[in-house]
């Protein structure tokens, strides 16, 4: 039997020294990218590069000022929200109708440690003006793999997230030591999906 957690390990970090011979990239003066906030105090602009930030040449300043998080007042409760499979894409089902404030948007987190190399999707998702709703995502999930799903809502101005309700979704036939005429119909599927998604792997 697999593992029920779709989540996969984060990379080791390693230590670069860069010297007088340093790349042209880190003194880059722009952007790194055209992004604007679309949820302000959640996003932000494009970042700039390493090299115009003023820890370049005084990394011990870092520590004079550290940065603040902060979270939200609502409870320590995630959104009661459920990710389900339904007809091949992410589907969600949510009722925030007991928080005060009321959330505008969900913030979802899709990933899988069955996809090598291939990074979360984070997508944000309007609150129904009730406070209860339910959306069929442009998520394709891969009917072989499993699935990590995190979300969150944004309350309040400015807006703060809300801790993560986290749902496993496995895959079909998780479990199952054989699944005959089924997992080969499901390995083709498994093998669409990847072609139209052009960045997954079967």
């Amino acid at each position: 039997m697999t593992s029920p957690t779709a989540a996969r390990e984060a990379p080791k970090l390693r230590l670069e020294i860069l010297g007088t011979d340093e790349p042209p990239w880190t003194r880059w003066p722009g952007r790194w990218g055209d992004t604007l906030p679309r949820q302000k105090g959640l996003e932000s602009d494009s970042p700039t590069g390493p090299g115009a930030k003023k820890q370049w040449t005084a990394p011990d300043k870092l520590l004079d000022s550290p940065p603040k998080t902060s979270r939200h007042e609502q409870g320590d409760a995630g959104p009661d929200v459920q990710a389900l499979r339904s007809g091949g894409r992410l589907r969600l089902v949510y009722d925030v109708t007991a928080r005060s404030p009321r959330p505008h948007a969900l913030v979802v987190t899709v990933n899988s440690a069955d996809e090598a190399g291939v990074p979360p999707q984070t997508i944000n998702y309007p609150v129904h003006s009730t406070g209860m709703g339910k959306v069929t995502t442009d998520i394709v999930l891969d009917p072989l793999k499993r699935y990590d799903v995190n979300t969150s809502t944004i309350a309040g101005d400015p807006p703060v997230p809300s801790r993560a309700t986290r749902t496993l979704i496995a895959a079909f036939g998780d479990g199952e030591p054989k699944l005959g005429l089924g997992r080969r119909v499901l390995t083709v599927l498994s093998r669409i999906v990847a072609w139209i998604r052009g960045d997954r792997r079967s």
